[in-house]
């Protein structure tokens, strides 16, 4: 699977299946509240915009779910936030760097293969520690990684020997105020 388009919707199905089964697992669990990215909900399009793309969390929701979505009732991330604070949530929780939904195979340009989400799931990681050892959790909007695994890089490695590996990139936004 390398189509942008369809790397989101059919891992936005799996998303919902398997939520709507650990759902079960916690039948006591009264909501489901998670932030979305402004810009999210302009690329979803409306009744005067065009759809851009689509997002799992902005109109991909079943509408059977009785659940409370940020995108439904328009609680973007930072309000989001600021909910699971006044909570009492743990702050690596509150404040950890926004997760795709489809998950990191949308993070892949290229092939999603077992290779290329390891790579990208690793280089995720390191963005992530970078971002929370400079203490820059709150600071940053969104910090993320890609993996360009059609793009190939020669180089040489440890005693000489040849690489021929994929290139991944790291895109990081300040917030606003």
């Amino acid at each position: 699977m390398s189509d942008p388009e369809d790397k989101r919707k059919r891992i936005g199905t799996e998303f919902i299946r398997v939520f709507e089964e650990v759902a079960r697992e916690h039948a006591d669990a009264r909501f489901l509240v998670q932030g979305t990215l402004y810009p999210d909900v302009i690329e979803s399009g409306s009744k005067t915009a065009a759809r851009i793309k689509s997002h799992h969390n902005v109109g991909g929701l079943p509408r059977t779910w009785s659940s409370s979505s940020s995108s439904r009732s328009g609680t973007v991330q930072g309000r989001v936030r600021r909910v699971g604070s006044e909570l009492g949530l743990p702050e690596e929780i509150v404040q950890r760097q926004p997760f795709p939904g489809p998950g990191l195979a949308v993070r892949i340009v290229g092939e999603v293969t077992g290779d290329n989400l390891a790579m990208v799931r690793g280089a995720d990681h390191i963005v992530r520690e970078e971002i929370r050892r400079a203490g820059l959790e709150r600071e940053t909007w969104q910090g993320f990684c890609v993996l360009l695994a059609d793009v190939r890089s020669v180089g040489v490695m440890g005693t000489g020997a040849r690489t021929n590996t994929p290139w991944s990139c790291e895109r990081s936004r300040a917030r606003t105020r």
